[in-house]
């Protein structure tokens, strides 16, 4: 995949259906997403498939992938995921669907930070820790804890940016609990980071 070196660790190979649900390997069942949208398919939609199969239930699991449109590498990468979960009636010798149990609300996905590397102002929207420590000029601790509790789709906003890290901050004891958002104000001020 042609993930920026310094944003490759936030991304992972992740699978449609999982194996556990007897999803393949092969290309047509991977995608590349971020670490996020991995967990987000482990602890729900492939939990509740689990728990279905473990039954006596006939389920379908259908995962539809919208990629970006436009030139390589962008259109490697999904815009949109949309994923249900139903179960499956025999009628005569074929089965069909019966009931819709769970559609997953769409999964929007950010595109990987192309621009990342020396010389190029980190997007706080979804640059890597080590684009916001090297070239944002981010304390290594908070560098961190933006790319760990950003979205799968991104930051929606400074705003929501700044929600997450308050949401983060109340549960650890950390020197940036009060001054992220002064951190964050003055590295966007000195042109270091970027929010576009």
């Amino acid at each position: 995949m042609n993930i920026p070196a310094s944003d490759v660790a936030n991304w992972e190979r992740t699978h449609l259906v999982s194996a556990e649900l007897f999803g393949s390997n092969k290309q047509e069942n991977l995608i590349p997403a971020r670490r996020a949208t991995n967990a987000w398919f482990r602890e729900n939609p492939e939990q509740v498939g689990k728990k279905y199969q473990a039954g006596d239930a006939v389920v379908y699991y259908e995962v539809t992938v919208v990629y970006y449109s436009g030139k390589p590498p962008a259109n490697d990468f999904p815009e949109k995921i949309d994923l249900s979960i139903g179960t499956m009636k025999k009628e005569g010798a074929s089965w069909a669907r019966d009931h819709l149990l769970l559609s997953y609300p769409t999964q929007k996905l950010a595109l990987p930070n192309f621009a990342a590397g020396p010389g190029v102002r980190p997007n706080l929207r979804f640059a890597g820790k080590d684009d916001l420590y090297n070239q944002g000029k981010i304390p290594v601790r908070l560098a961190i804890a933006i790319a760990d509790n950003r979205p799968s789709a991104g930051y929606g906003s400074l705003a929501d940016l700044k929600a997450a890290l308050k949401l983060y901050y109340s549960t650890k004891p950390s020197p940036y609990a009060t001054t992220y958002e002064a951190i964050i104000d003055t590295a966007i001020t000195d042109g270091n980071v970027e929010f576009v």
